[in-house]
């Protein structure tokens, strides 16, 4: 058994650790396999009461957003259009550094954040187009990564290290 401090602010969780009777003067006290039960339960609360997006439904979400014509629907206009809005990211960070003594302001935030939103946009038709989730790119990367993190190749250049 083990105890964990408890904040009072989740109220959901609270319900959850009552109900299950783990809840003591503020203090969670359960076994570890109960604890990761009750930690399954609170993710599953928070994705009823807070729905997130995921990769599926945005694509799903963005797929009618297409304004050009016909001919902007393809592979290469897709392509150009993420190297030019990771580019805006960029644009936005030198003017950072230009214009805001390298400090982020609340403003700048929320343009890159922006900007980072039309990479999404582009790097989902992109998918679109190639015919792969994004969430399979996302679990193809999580899985490089991971792997070079395990060996020690982190650092480097290279996609085959």
């Amino acid at each position: 058994m083990f105890g964990y401090n408890f904040l009072h602010n989740h109220e959901k969780t609270e319900e959850i650790l009552i109900e299950a009777g783990h809840l003591e003067d503020g203090h969670v006290i359960v076994d570890k396999a109960d604890w990761l039960e009750a930690q399954k339960m609170l993710r599953e609360s928070r994705t009823i009461e807070q729905p997130t997006v995921d990769f599926d439904r945005y694509q799903a979400e963005v797929e009618g957003t297409l304004v050009a014509g016909e001919d902007c629907d393809t592979l290469e206009y897709s392509v150009m259009g993420l190297n030019e809005e990771s580019g805006e990211v960029a644009g936005h960070w030198k003017k950072m550094m230009r214009d805001d003594s390298g400090e982020m302001t609340p403003e700048r935030k929320a343009l890159l954040i922006k900007e980072l939103g039309d990479v999404m946009w582009y790097m989902s038709r992109t998918c679109q187009k190639l015919g792969v989730p994004m969430k399979d790119v996302a679990q193809i990367n999580i899985e490089k990564l991971t792997k070079r993190a395990a060996e020690g190749k982190l650092h480097g250049s290279g996609d085959e290290r």
